[in-house]
């Protein structure tokens, strides 16, 4: 997490300047991985920085700064606060202060899609209170860790190298496990766990790191694949993400990237595993039905009332309605809504 807001601050260098805005960062070690797209989340970032940037252009306040702090809440979250020292709001009036814009010329992404970001993977974004120094109101991003350990394979054959990178990670909830040529990699596959992601030089003796990516694909083998080099090459690096690599990135790299790299693909393949599994469950149910009650719940999912379905396949209203009552139950649809995306999401994987 320190690493993204680095890197939004970063970013956000040339309005802090133009506004004469100083923004201090307060980063503890040791904070966990969080479940988050990095792009989207700095996006949200950016966001919530210029709208302190604006609040304090409109405060009239001396104190020109905004604190970004981030912490450990509990064992499940991670909170993000960003204050500033602009107007802020009463305690009594955080509950009713909306999250969507009503700015006639906002640029950025807003506050209601904000939320929309950090809520998809069981995050939270609100109003808090703060009064603390020269800051007062703020946003703040309640963001989901990571709490099972990465499973990491290391390909190098520069022992200082997986030497360092192995310290790097085993204090960030990752477990590394180190080989010097991609052949022996590949002979320790059948005998090694599963592993949630693959960090591979790309010119080693022997097998290369493309080599290796394709022999992978030949395994049938889907783990997420990241693919560092000391070389520029730009039709390398394009071959290998055309080829399903996750990242390709160039030595001398910064470790802390490589991380971040490395936490998004495995919180992609987690994120996409959970939802094969959703799709199967589903299809599943689905298959549990009648020929009938499918009949039914495919024309839900296309639009159709309850007496054009009856319509066209020659049955009551009444019927329709029982049926897409039993399906909904069966499937457990909550509401008509929802077995529309159930039924899109079985036909997709059909």
């Amino acid at each position: 997490m320190g690493w993204i807001i680095k890197g939004t601050t970063t970013l956000c260098e040339p309005d802090l300047d133009r506004a004469g805005v100083t923004a201090r960062s307060v980063l503890p070690t040791g904070l966990p991985p969080v479940l988050v797209d990095v792009l989207q989340v700095e996006q949200v970032l950016v966001n919530l920085l210029r709208n302190s940037i604006e609040a304090i252009g409109e405060s009239g306040n001396p104190a020109r700064s905004i604190l970004i702090e981030a912490k450990l809440a509990g064992n499940e979250f991670v909170e993000v606060l960003v204050a500033d020292s602009g107007p802020g709001f009463s305690p009594e009036h955080i509950e009713n202060l909306p999250l969507a814009s009503k700015k006639r010329d906002g640029l950025g992404i807003g506050l209601s899609l904000c939320r929309s970001i950090i809520e998809a993977p069981g995050g939270q974004l609100h109003w808090r209170h703060v009064q603390r120094e020269d800051w007062s109101g703020s946003h703040c991003l309640s963001l989901k860790t990571m709490s099972d350990p990465i499973h990491l394979a290391l390909i190098d054959d520069d022992e200082a190298v997986l030497d360092a990178l192995r310290h790097y990670f085993s204090r960030r909830n990752v477990r590394t496990f180190c080989y010097h040529l991609a052949t022996d990699f590949v002979a320790a596959i059948d005998r090694a766990e599963p592993f949630d992601c693959v960090v591979s030089d790309i010119r080693m003796p022997g097998m290369s790191g493309l080599e290796l990516v394709n022999r992978l694909h030949e395994l049938a083998i889907a783990w997420p694949i990241i693919l560092i080099t000391g070389h520029g090459d730009i039709d390398m690096a394009v071959a290998a993400i055309k080829n399903g690599v996750f990242d390709f990135i160039e030595k001398p790299f910064d470790e802390a990237r490589l991380l971040a790299s490395i936490r998004q693909a495995v919180e992609n393949k987690r994120r996409g595993a959970s939802e094969a599994a959703e799709v199967d469950d589903l299809a599943a149910r689905f298959n549990a039905l009648s020929d009938r009650q499918r009949q039914v719940m495919e024309l839900v999912a296309t639009g159709l009332s309850s007496k054009e379905i009856g319509l066209q396949l020659n049955i009551s209203r009444k019927t329709v309605e029982n049926h897409r009552a039993w399906v909904m139950e069966r499937v457990g649809a909550r509401n008509v809504a929802e077995l529309v995306r159930m039924a899109i999401k079985i036909q997709k994987k059909h």
